[in-house]
């Protein structure tokens, strides 16, 4: 089924919809600089909180092919930056949390923690 939307795009709300967005207050640390090395706990949600993933049933979610490709984008970041290490996931039905370690990155390319 192809509604249009590619998968991992960002898209903007249609305008009817954004004025009725809730503004949420941030909870990031004024002044803090997160780019730099840490421990991060991350959570993200798909579009309108749509239950794209998958199912929960009997309090197990169960993965369809978007959730896989989420699970499979979740490991390709340490693949792809070898600066971050992954620690816990979970992944349900319309988000997904993570924490995900950032080590200081030097010259020569080796990553420290």
């Amino acid at each position: 089924m192809n509604d249009g939307r590619s998968v991992g795009a960002v898209h903007e709300p249609p305008l009817e919809r954004k004025s009725m967005q809730h503004n949420r207050r941030s909870i990031r640390l004024h002044g803090y600089d997160y780019s730099q090395a840490g421990v991060y706990f991350v959570t993200i949600c798909a579009w309108d909180r749509e239950c794209l993933f998958g199912d929960a049933v009997n309090g197990k979610t169960t993965l369809n092919q978007f959730g896989e490709t989420v699970a499979e984008s979740w490991e390709w970041l340490a693949t792809k930056h070898g600066y971050v290490e992954l620690d816990e996931r979970m992944i349900m039905p319309n988000h997904l949390h993570g924490i995900i370690v950032i080590a200081d990155v030097v010259k020569g390319g080796r990553a420290t923690a």
